[in-house]
């Protein structure tokens, strides 16, 4: 009789005030609760229809199915409904919460809704857990205040709501209620709404104490409850409205007195636990989720998917960024071996001229050599056997046999000299190629030929900075000194301790010549004097203390460019050797 007087009432309320011009059209949830559409939704239209006269207000009740369709054809401007409809309704279709339900056991409309489970006072359950296969009795399994909340607990507890009772026994609203079913033992325990069992306690309906709330909490409401708080019920507006119907609404709500049950419409500001609470337990606007649909797959497992192409980005980028810098350390390896490659033939090329140079100017001096000691012995014979040819003519003895003897002694002893006298010759005076040359050029090639030698692992050679010098010189002998000079450097510290050699390249004035030096320095062991005498000494083979007899021929080369090759020894230990040669201007298009 309840559940018809309310839609009797609904009616006369929505054909009241027919005149007005504007209809308000607006969907109300069904949650088959008599007493919400008494206390709340039908004092609210009429508080509507006298506030705002100018528009025509048009109520209807409507299951879930029914109300989402309407609301996506456009059909409605306002609608009624849980929370957690409106968060559903608010994503998908650009609902506008206007007003949520305040209740006065609330302080907060975000938390004005919650469950509370009830058993005997003397029953053996004491937590949630416990009442797994129990029986269980509540008014609606669509009342998000009672059943929804509570179905959210068993879902935390990591059951299945569906599995979870055992027996269940719903009222629909009607008597007896279900904390009565409860004491009478048709069932172990009652799910009600919130604050709903101290209104039967103070109506008598249920005894002082005859039962006990499980899990009982106070957070967010003052009345004893089991669940989570939650915003209550929704007024929502939606597109079809307009922006003045809209605005007029959302006033009249909220300046609107307390309603006969007590309670009022405030503003919650957040839907998101009571949306998740839905989509968890599948159920209203996420019931497609128990079926096997393509939706539901998708609103289920979308994360594995987009988890999936996630992963397929990054290791597309991986091999993208892994082929590039295979592609890269590929490049640069093969032009590292390149580069070695190039560089070992240019070693190459500079050893084999460098011997060739070598073997040449040991050969050219000990051509010179040879040629200036043999010279007085072969004119002592000749001077000899003329000598001993003119005694005998002074003494008048005639022997055919001497005579013709000394005669040949005298021209083969001169054939000697001639040819003594052309190797000298040779020596002396054999023509160089000589060309104007960059010295700093030459050093920088004489340091990269160096390096390529056993001997610069000993230390690395400091160089300064080499200024733009230019002189008139055969270029690759004037390397082969500095070459010379360097390995003879890094011969004398190969055993000291803290190894170092350096070069410079500097220039001084002499009178009206401009000289360029070129100091190689070392902190070899000290030299005695008998070893810095023997510099130069002409041996084949002589290194006292690292220093090679090269240095006869570094300073034959040095004579030959009209420069100077001298030696200074350092205070306490190491040599300084001091390569001067004479500057030229630099001329356009004589650079080497």
């Amino acid at each position: 009789m309840v559940k018809v007087a309310a839609a009797l009432f609904l009616f006369l309320l929505s054909i009241n005030g027919s005149i007005a011009s504007t209809q308000a059209r607006i969907g109300v949830i069904d949650v088959q609760d008599p007493w919400f559409y008494v206390g709340t939704i039908g004092p609210t239209l009429e508080h509507l229809r006298k506030t705002l006269p100018q528009y025509r207000f048009v109520s209807e009740e409507m299951g879930y199915a029914n109300l989402r369709s309407a609301i996506e054809a456009g059909e409605l401007d306002f609608f009624i409904a849980p929370s957690g409809f409106f968060g559903v309704a608010e994503e998908k279709n650009g609902a506008r919460h206007l007003a949520t339900q305040e209740r006065p056991q609330s302080v907060d409309p975000a938390h004005s809704a919650a469950g509370t489970i009830v058993v005997r006072k003397n029953s053996k359950f004491r937590t949630l857990a416990d009442l797994k296969g129990a029986r269980v009795a509540s008014d609606s399994a669509l009342n998000f205040q009672s059943w929804i909340t509570v179905l959210g607990e068993i879902h935390r507890l990591g059951e299945d709501p569906d599995e979870f009772w055992g027996e269940k026994i719903f009222t629909e609203h009607q008597l007896p209620h279900a904390v009565s079913i409860v004491l009478a033992g048709e069932a172990d325990a009652a799910v009600l709404s919130a604050c709903e069992l101290e209104s039967l306690e103070e109506l008598g309906v249920v005894p002082q104490g005859s039962v006990r709330v499980l899990n009982a909490q106070t957070d967010g409401l003052s009345c004893l409850h089991s669940t989570a708080s939650y915003p209550g019920f929704v007024f929502a507006g939606l597109p079809a409205a307009s922006s003045q119907m809209v605005k007029d609404v959302t006033v009249a709500l909220l300046t609107m007195k307390e309603l006969p049950d007590g309670s009022g419409w405030g503003f919650a500001s957040n839907f998101n636990a009571v949306k998740n609470l839905y989509k968890d337990l599948r159920l209203g606007p996420y019931e497609y989720l128990r079926t096997w649909s393509a939706r539901a797959l998708w609103e289920q497992w979308s994360w594995v998917f987009w988890l999936a192409a996630a992963g397929v980005i990054v290791a597309f980028v991986h091999i993208v960024r892994t082929n590039r810098l295979v592609r890269t350390r590929t490049r640069e390896l093969r032009e590292a071996i390149e580069e070695r490659d190039r560089m070992e033939r240019q070693a190459r090329e500079d050893r084999e001229k460098l011997s060739q140079l070598e073997r040449s100017g040991v050969v050219s001096q000990l051509s010179a050599m040879l040629a200036h000691e043999v010279r007085q012995p072969v004119a002592a014979i000749v001077n000899y056997a003329g000598g001993l040819l003119q005694y005998l003519r002074s003494l008048r003895l005639s022997d055919p046999i001497i005579e013709e003897a000394g005669n040949n002694i005298v021209e083969d002893a001169k054939k000697i000299s001639d040819i003594v006298e052309r190797v000298r010759s040779y020596a002396r005076e054999r023509t160089r190629k000589k060309e104007i040359v960059r010295l700093d050029f030459l050093l920088s090639r004489a340091l990269r030929t160096f390096g390529h030698s056993s001997l610069s692992t000993v230390c690395k050679v400091q160089a300064s900075a080499f200024p733009e010098a230019w002189i008139e010189a055969d270029a690759l002998e004037i390397e082969l000194v500095v070459v010379n000079l360097l390995r003879n450097a890094a011969a004398a510290v190969e055993h000291v301790q803290n190894p170092e050699i350096s070069i410079a390249l500097t220039g001084k004035t002499e009178g009206k010549r401009y000289v360029w030096q070129v100091i190689v320095k070392d902190n070899g062991p000290a030299l005695s004097d008998e070893q810095f005498d023997r510099l130069f000494h002409p041996a084949v083979s002589s290194k006292p203390q690292g220093l090679g007899l090269g240095l006869s021929l570094c300073r034959l080369i040095v004579e030959r460019h009209s420069g100077r090759l001298s030696f200074q020894r350092a205070a306490g230990c190491g040599l300084t050797a001091v390569l001067e040669l004479d500057a030229v201007p630099c001329r356009q298009g004589e650079m080497s």
